[in-house]
């Protein structure tokens, strides 16, 4: 991240970088509460997911469009921000829809293998792709994989809102 936000914001230091990780993840444990909590009362969490993924890839968007410190800052931020909270809730998920209780402990292991694969290609990518694309084009294809998995919640999404019981005693709520 400081290779990235260095050309576009001189003084910025080491710490600064730490900090502005720190508030991401901060903003992220509150938001993620604040939102688990909205969607106990109001269900719809692949909704919520889907709406979170649009944010982050936006966030990413606009960091791969950055011309300053600012907007590269605010914009880390917002994606700091949805993409941990994102992680959070769609990990809070996963218990919900496992299919077979007997096996859990395989299910849980393979969804954190679909979270930590990112962790493990991410890197890789970067180290690929800057050097031809730049950052601009990192997070950019980033962006579009985020956008790419809110789309597919999308698909939950939808049919969460078919089967939400309180529709059900309303005309045409499908």
């Amino acid at each position: 991240m400081l290779f990235w936000l260095r050309p576009l914001d001189r003084t910025i230091a080491a710490a600064d970088v730490t900090i502005l990780f720190a508030v991401g993840l901060s903003a992220a444990a509150v938001l993620a509460m604040l939102l688990g909590r909205w969607i106990d009362r109001h269900g719809r969490p692949f909704s919520m997911l889907v709406a979170i993924a649009l944010v982050a890839g936006s966030g990413l968007a606009a960091m791969a469009g950055a011309g300053d410190g600012t907007t590269a800052h605010l914009a880390y931020i917002v994606f700091a921000t949805a993409a941990a909270t994102f992680l959070a809730l769609h990990s809070g998920q996963t218990l919900r829809i496992l299919p077979d209780p007997e096996r859990y402990g395989r299910d849980i292991g393979l969804f954190n293998i679909t979270n930590t694969a990112p962790s493990v290609v991410a890197p890789v990518l970067a180290i690929l792709l800057t050097p031809s694309v730049g950052f601009a084009g990192l997070f950019f294809l980033s962006a579009c994989l985020f956008l790419g998995a809110g789309i597919a919640l999308a698909g939950l999404a939808s049919a969460e809102r078919r089967a939400d019981p309180r529709r059900a005693d309303r005309p045409n709520a499908a």
